[in-house]
């Protein structure tokens, strides 16, 4: 909110971007919070207090500031005001610029962190710890956080702890496009999706089986920004196929071509496949991004039709399952919306069985909150209106055979009834 910058910055500096803020500019949104930092820490630095918090900062590691970092430190510079203007250098704001570029998490609730043990962690796309937690009070804007850091999966005594930087949705994408987001960290991630995994996120369908699993039998490092006075393109190839359904693994060069050229179709009319094309996987890292942006533009996703809305729940959380091999709890806002869209109440049971193993396996001490918030659904109860006490020790979610292992998948926990509609028809999956 600009709390610290407001008394390092000049005003008119400070305002300029908090407007920008306020129009829903994501880049003034991480350049906020970027100044509020650097204007905290000059604070602490100046009037000398805090000195735990600098020593914590001078530990961490920072890098060389690029061409355009160059100049928005010196900008930054030149809009302090006395007595903070005298007293710091730019390499001074340099040092603290760059250490703050190269250990900060951007939360999903807008808010730029330093967690300094957080910060000792690698990187991996597949990581062993996941950074958020949730508060079941809040809306659907601010329930999800990035205070917190749970495990994923069991890691031995002496590993290290792992956690993806760039997060979702940019992690959902071929290796080279990784890589690139990675760049700014300036190492090359050597993960097991970066050096040896059939590329899942560049996805299409198979000749044979016609399933939507025909990926890049490796990663996938074709990828190449080529610029010019006027654009940026990017060139791509496409090779060594395979299916992971059957095992395909000759397709012909003219189908390769096509696979390429409905590529560059949907990245001209980018339309959400809900499944999948002649060609394109609904799985392809291109529909996710167009899936993934549809749920989060509130304008967008609430004057869509219930079944249009239920069916990007379902891919959204079918495409994670499918990259990660569990139930990612990145997938809580999206199984809640399902629970909250189904007008079947057994059905909706189901998912919100789904739902508390994940919270009862990611977030144990908050899983009684949340049951409480599921009563509420269940019952369309009103605020402050409370369930008779017989039906809420019940909690008939835990009672039906969805609630199984985290592994399951999505269709293994809700099994639907009679004809789907037609907005959320999805293939079972093994």
């Amino acid at each position: 909110q600009g709390e610290h910058a407001c008394k390092v910055f000049q005003s008119d500096f400070v305002s300029e971007i908090q407007q920008s803020v306020h129009e829903g500019d994501e880049e003034s949104e991480q350049l906020m919070a970027m100044l509020d930092a650097i204007a905290m820490v000059v604070k602490l630095s100046v009037e000398k207090t805090d000195s735990i918090t600098l020593r914590r900062l001078a530990w961490l590691e920072g890098h060389g500031l690029q061409a355009g970092d160059l100049e928005m430190r010196d900008l930054m510079l030149t809009k302090m005001v006395e007595p903070y203007r005298s007293r710091v250098t730019a390499e001074d704001v340099g040092d603290v610029y760059g250490v703050l570029m190269c250990n900060r998490f951007w939360g999903s609730d807008r808010q730029s962190d330093v967690m300094w043990v957080c910060s000792m962690f690698e990187h991996s796309c597949d990581p062993t710890v996941f950074r958020g937690d949730v508060d079941p009070s809040k809306p659907k804007t601010d329930k999800y956080r990035s205070r917190k850091m749970t495990t994923l999966l069991p890691v031995k005594q002496g590993s290290a702890l792992t956690v993806d930087y760039i997060g979702l949705p940019t992690v959902y994408a071929p290796t080279w496009a990784r890589r690139n987001a990675l760049g700014h960290w300036r190492f090359s991630c050597q993960c097991q999706w970066c050096v040896q995994q059939p590329e899942r996120c560049r996805a299409f369908v198979c000749p044979k089986c016609k399933e939507p699993e025909l990926t890049p039998a490796g990663p996938d490092l074709s990828g190449v920004e080529v610029s010019s006075s006027e654009e940026t393109k990017l060139i791509q190839t496409l090779k060594n196929l395979a299916c992971l359904k059957c095992g395909f693994d000759e397709p012909t060069e003219a189908f390769l071509n096509r696979c390429m050229q409905a590529e560059d179709d949907f990245k001209e009319e980018p339309e959400l496949l809900f499944t999948s094309g002649r060609r394109l996987s609904e799985f392809h890292a291109a529909n996710f991004a167009v899936a993934w942006n549809a749920f989060y533009q509130d304008v967008i996703f609430r004057c869509a039709s219930p079944d249009e809305q239920r069916a990007v729940c379902e891919l959204l959380v079918e495409s994670l399952f499918r990259l990660y091999g569990y139930h990612h709890p990145q997938s809580l806002e999206f199984i809640h919306t399902l629970a909250e869209l189904s007008e079947d109440q057994e059905e909706q049971a189901q998912i919100l069985a789904l739902e508390h193993v994940i919270f009862v396996t990611f977030f144990q001490e908050e899983s009684e909150q949340l049951d409480q918030e599921s009563y509420r659904l269940m019952y369309s109860l009103r605020p402050g209106e409370e369930l008779p006490e017989e039906v809420a020790c019940a909690k008939p979610w835990l009672n039906v055979p969805a609630a199984g292992s985290v592994q399951a998948g999505y269709r293994d926990h809700v099994q639907s009834s009679g004809e789907e509609s037609a907005g959320s028809v999805r293939r079972s999956r093994d």
